[in-house]
């Protein structure tokens, strides 16, 4: 059973709705879901970091080390934070480490 795949964290405007939908989720992770390698939004941020590595590689921000380096750091982040927030023990925190791992998608434009 794919549990996230129609999840996309931007469509949850709020905290409440996210709450929400991993407390009905919750349940069946426990069951299913055992590494946060088999989450596929932790898998999609994989595959996206693996195609910002590429184009860094493959621009003229290869040569702009400073700010090749923050973006690859940034995009890892993602996937830290998906891992960080399943590792954890409660809801609460793996939805706020949810919205860590959105938010850090941001940081390099800043």
């Amino acid at each position: 059973m794919r549990i996230f795949q129609s999840f996309r964290i931007s469509e949850f405007q709020s905290y409440d709705s996210l709450q929400k939908f991993v407390n009905l989720q919750h349940t069946t992770i426990n069951m299913t879901i055992k590494r946060f390698e088999d989450l596929e939004v932790w898998q999609n941020a994989r595959k996206l970091c693996m195609k910002i590595r590429n184009a860094v590689n493959s621009t003229t921000l290869e040569k702009d080390f400073s700010i090749k380096d923050q973006i690859l750091r940034s995009s890892g982040s993602v996937m830290d934070n998906i891992a960080e927030g399943f590792e954890r023990d409660g809801k609460k925190e793996f939805i706020n480490f949810l919205y860590i791992a959105k938010n850090t998608c941001f940081v390099p434009f800043f």
